[in-house]
């Protein structure tokens, strides 16, 4: 289990995570992304198409930078 404690209240905690769905090299991702106060704020997943590992955890954490400099 994940756990924090953060008593900055701007404070985001990003978790991502990737997988290879095929032997074809069919890549995923996805994230979940809480406030400080273990709150969750909003999850998200997409695909890289045929890729690596690596550039599936890249995408993931480009992603949640997104969407956290938004929020």
């Amino acid at each position: 289990m994940v756990s924090w404690q953060y008593r900055d209240e701007d404070i985001m905690v990003l978790n991502v995570d990737r997988s290879a769905l095929t032997n074809s090299r069919k890549v995923g991702y996805g994230g979940l992304i809480f406030k400080h106060d273990e709150n969750f704020q909003l999850g998200f997943f997409g695909s890289v198409g045929i890729s690596n590992i690596l550039h599936a955890e890249i995408q993931a954490l480009l992603t949640s930078i997104n969407f956290c400099w938004d929020a």
